[in-house]
C-alpha cells in the first residue's frame, strides 16, 4: 500500500478462491506477519507465503482469519490461476488508500479503501446470480460470430506481410451487456477492436477521429419535433465501423447527398430534405445512431429502405432512447421530456455519492472556494462526468459546473466540496 492505514498495516495479502473468485484481501503490519491461520470451510490451516526464508525474519504472529465457506471444486495448476491473481491484485493497487467521506458537516477518515477495493475486485467478476453461465457463453459466442461474419462481408481487412523490423498491434473482445427500453433481456454486443493505445507518436494516430452531431443539434431538433408534433423514428447501422471504406463518414455523406440531402452550415451531420408539398424530414447522425424526424411515415419508411439497400440497418421504431438519454413524450398535450436517470446513478456510484444526503440546489451559497492544494482525488473526472450531463439535458446545473471547471489545474479542498454538492443535488433531481 502506498501508506499505512491507521491500524499501522503497510502491506496486503488476497486470498482468491479459483471456482468462484470470490476474493478475501487481509491488512499486514509487517512482511513477518506471513503466517496466517485460516478458516476453510471449517478447517484449519497454513498458509505460508513463498517469501525467501533466509532474507526475512520468522514468523512471530499466527492470526486466525475466518474466510467463510469455500468451494471445494479444483482445478490442475495452470497459467489462468496465475493471471487471475494478478488481474485482482491490479483492481485493489488502483486504490488501496483510506478514503475520506462526509458524515453530516465534518468529514472524519475511514479505513475503508482496502475493504473497498477488496469489494470492487469481487463484484467486477461475473457470478452466477446474473444469470446462467451457459447462456451467457452462448450469447457472446453468438455475438462475436456475428462480428466475424461482418468483417468478412464488409471486406474490411487485408491479408498482408508484415514490414521487417514492425510489430503488429494486438487486438481485443470488448463485451457489452445492452440494457433497451421494454425489454427484459439486454442485447449482447461484441467488437473486436485493436489496442490503439500502443501506437507510438506521429505514426498516423493522431489522424483517427469521429465527427459526430452536436447535442445542442439534438435538442433543437426534438424541440422542433415536439412543437410541430413531428414523427420521431430511430435507426442503427449494424457493424458501421468496419464497413469497407475507412472513412465511413465520407461514405455515408456522399449517400445522402446523392439522394437530395444538405448539410446544414452549423452541424454537417445534420441532414435536411425538402418536399414539393412543403414537408421536410431531418436526418441526425452520431456514429452509428441515426434519428429522423419528418411529418410523414411514408417519407420516413422511403428513406429507411434507400438506406437498406446501401447499408445493414436496423429499424429501432419510434425514439424511446438516444445516447444513454431516455426520451418520454406526451404528444396529446406536445410535451417532451430528456432524462439521464441511469448515468447520473452511475457517475454517483463511481464517486461514492450513491447514498449522499440530497441538496436542493445546484451551489451552495456558503460554499468558498480556495487555491490550497487538494489531496489526490478525481476532480477532473467528476467534472468531465458532470459537464456531459450538463450538455445532454441538464442546463439548471450550467452555473455551478461552470464555477468548479475553471479550477481543474489546481483544485483545493473546497473545491471538492463544491462538487461534491452538485453531485448530492443531481441524487435528488436525477429525472429533472
Amino acid at each position: 500500500m502506498q501508506s499505512n492505514t491507521l491500524s499501522g498495516a503497510l502491506y496486503y495479502v488476497t486470498f482468491i478462491d479459483d471456482h468462484s473468485r470470490k476474493v478475501w484481501a487481509y491488512a499486514l503490519k509487517s512482511k513477518d506477519q506471513q503466517t496466517i491461520v485460516v478458516n476453510i470451510g471449517g478447517h484449519l490451516s497454513n498458509i505460508v507465503e513463498d517469501l525467501d526464508q533466509a532474507k526475512k525474519p520468522k514468523p512471530i504472529n499466527k492470526e486466525q482469519v475466518d474466510l467463510g465457506p469455500i468451494s471445494p471444486n479444483t482445478m490442475g495448476h495452470n497459467e489462468h490461476k496465475e493471471v487471475v491473481q494478478e488481474e485482482q491484485v491490479d483492481t485493489i493497487d488502483r486504490n488501496d488508500e483510506s478514503t475520506v467521506d462526509d458524515v453530516e458537516e465534518n468529514p472524519i477518515v475511514e479505513n475503508d479503501g482496502l475493504e473497498k477495493q477488496q469489494e470492487q475486485a469481487t463484484s467486477e467478476l461475473p457470478t452466477e446470480t446474473q444469470g446462467s453461465v451457459a447462456y451467457e457463453k452462448k450469447e457472446w459466442l453468438r455475438a462475436m460470430h456475428e462480428e466475424m461474419k461482418s468483417f468478412h462481408k464488409n471486406n474490411t481487412y487485408e491479408l498482408m506481410e508484415l514490414p521487417k523490423g514492425k510489430r503488429a498491434l494486438k487486438n481485443k473482445w470488448v463485451l457489452k451487456r445492452k440494457l433497451e427500453p421494454n425489454k427484459s433481456q439486454p442485447r449482447y454486443k461484441t467488437r473486436l477492436v485493436v489496442k490503439g493505445s500502443s501506437q507510438k507518436k506521429d505514426f498516423d494516430f493522431e489522424e483517427i477521429f469521429s465527427p459526430v452531431v452536436k447535442m445542442s443539434s439534438i435538442r433543437v431538433v426534438l424541440g422542433l419535433a415536439t412543437s410541430m408534433n413531428l414523427e420521431i423514428e430511430q435507426l442503427d447501422v449494424k457493424t458501421a465501423f468496419i464497413h469497407g471504406p475507412r472513412q465511413w463518414h465520407k461514405k455515408f455523406d456522399s449517400f445522402m447527398v446523392e439522394h437530395g440531402y444538405d448539410r446544414i452550415a452549423s452541424d454537417h451531420y445534420v441532414f435536411v430534405k425538402k418536399f414539393s408539398d412543403g414537408e421536410f424530414i431531418i436526418f441526425l447522425l452520431y456514429v452509428d445512431d441515426m434519428m429522423i424526424v419528418g411529418y410523414d411515415t411514408i417519407k420516413i419508411d422511403e428513406l429507411e429502405k434507400e438506406l437498406s439497400k446501401s447499408f445493414e440497418m436496423k429499424d429501432l421504431g419510434l425514439t424511446s432512447q438516444i445516447l444513454g438519454i431516455k426520451i418520454s413524450r406526451d404528444r396529446t398535450n406536445g410535451k417532451l421530456w430528456l432524462s439521464q436517470e441511469n448515468y447520473i446513478k452511475k457517475v454517483l456510484d463511481k464517486f461514492n455519492m450513491g447514498k449522499a444526503k440530497p441538496v436542493s440546489s445546484p451551489l451552495g451559497s456558503h460554499l468558498k472556494l480556495s487555491s490550497k492544494q487538494s489531496p489526490s482525488m478525481p476532480y477532473a473526472s467528476v467534472v468531465g462526468s458532470l459537464m456531459y450531463v450538463m450538455a445532454c439535458t441538464r442546463p439548471d446545473i450550467a452555473h455551478a459546473v461552470e464555477v468548479v471547471s475553471r479550477f481543474l489545474s489546481n483544485p483545493g479542498k473546497e473545491h471538492w466540496v463544491t462538487v461534491k454538492w452538485i453531485l448530492k443535488h443531481l441524487r435528488g433531481t436525477p429525472k429533472t
